[in-house]
């Protein structure tokens, strides 16, 4: 990711904490608590992407999710959809996770319906966001965070 790509993810990423953006927007706030710089590198990442980002991260947290059934999945054309959706090497990477989950698998189809729906209970619940989160990691290992 570029300098000007970060440091934008950084100002969305402080905006959605309630933070001030810019330095003229800190003078202007009197009282305002500023976050440090490891607050923001602390904070998850994907509340922020696009919604085709957010999406993905969604994706991968279901495939984690359901690592147990995805590892006995021996057709070729279901692995190939899921390939396809999120990419060979992350499903691959997916695969490879050590803590996976005994969730059951979404159908190809219905992947991107499932996503939205965890997406939107991550807002309230913990460990929907947690899963998110993994996804998060997974994805900056592998080198295929979706850039801004």
């Amino acid at each position: 990711m570029s300098g000007a790509a970060a440091r934008a993810e950084m100002g969305r990423l402080a905006a959605r904490g309630g933070w001030a953006r810019s330095r003229g927007e800190r003078f202007l706030a009197h009282g305002v608590v500023r976050p440090c710089f490891a607050t923001l590198h602390a904070m998850p990442r994907w509340p922020v992407l696009d919604a085709d980002g957010r999406e993905m991260v969604g994706m991968v947290a279901l495939l984690i999710a359901g690592r147990s059934a995805l590892s006995r999945t021996i057709e070729g054309a279901k692995l190939r959809g899921y390939a396809d959706l999120v990419g060979a090497d992350v499903l691959e990477r997916v695969m490879t996770v050590a803590e996976g989950g005994r969730d059951p698998l979404p159908a190809i189809d219905r992947m991107s319906v499932d996503a939205q729906r965890l997406l939107v209970a991550a807002e309230a619940d913990e460990e929907a966001a947690g899963r998110l989160g993994a996804a998060e990691i997974l994805l900056k290992e592998a080198g295929a965070w979706p850039s801004i």
